[in-house]
C-alpha cells in the first residue's frame, strides 16, 4: 500500500508515531442488533384492546444495555406500512408503526430499512414507512460524531421477495 501510495500521489503516507508513549486515544461503542421481524404471532400477542400494539415486553431487557451504547442500530427486516395496509405474515410482512416507536423508546438511534421484505407491501408500504420516520431526514447519511471519530450507516439490500411474487 505504501509503494502504490507514494505512485499515485508522490506523497509519503502518514503513519503513527510508534514511539509516543501519550497516544491520542479515541473510544466509543456501537451495539448493532439484527432483524426485528414482525410475525403474526408477535403483533397478535402485542395488541391491546384499543387497537395499539405494546412491544414494550419484547424489548425490555435491551434498555439497560443501549444506554451504555453511543449507537445502538437494528434492522428492520419486516416493512412498517402501518395499520391502514393490514397486518400480515408469512412471506408478506406488515407491521404497525407501534414497532418503530417501541425501537425508539428501548434505545435504538440508527434504523436499516433495506431488507429482502422492503417491498412486501409495494410503494406504498415503504412510501408509509418513510413518512412515518420524517421523509426528511431518510434521505440525509447518518453520520454520528463520537469523541472525534466520525461513523456512517449505509444500508443497501441485494433484491427482494418482489421476484419470488410474495408481493
Amino acid at each position: 500500500f505504501n509503494e502504490k501510495f507514494r505512485k499515485e500521489t508522490g506523497e509519503k503516507p502518514t503513519e503513527l508515531d510508534k514511539t509516543d508513549e501519550n497516544p491520542l486515544v479515541y473510544t466509543g461503542s456501537v451495539t448493532l442488533a439484527g432483524n426485528v421481524l414482525i410475525n403474526s404471532d408477535m403483533w397478535y400477542d402485542t395488541r391491546s384492546g384499543d387497537g395499539v400494539y405494546d412491544f414494550s415486553n419484547a424489548f425490555k431487557l435491551f434498555k439497560e444495555n443501549l444506554k451504555k451504547s453511543n449507537i445502538s442500530f437494528y434492522t428492520q427486516q419486516s416493512p412498517v406500512g402501518g395499520k391502514d395496509l393490514g397486518m400480515s405474515k408469512n412471506y408478506n410482512y406488515n407491521s404497525p408503526n407501534d414497532i418503530l416507536d417501541e425501537m425508539l423508546s428501548t434505545g435504538f438511534n440508527a434504523i436499516s430499512l433495506a431488507s429482502y421484505h422492503a417491498f412486501d407491501k409495494g410503494t406504498k408500504g415503504i412510501t408509509n414507512e418513510i413518512t412515518y420516520l420524517n421523509e426528511k431526514e431518510q434521505k440525509k447519511i447518518f453520520v454520528k460524531d463520537i469523541h472525534g471519530i466520525k461513523i456512517a450507516f449505509l444500508n443497501y439490500t441485494y433484491g427482494t421477495g418482489i421476484k419470488d411474487n410474495h408481493v
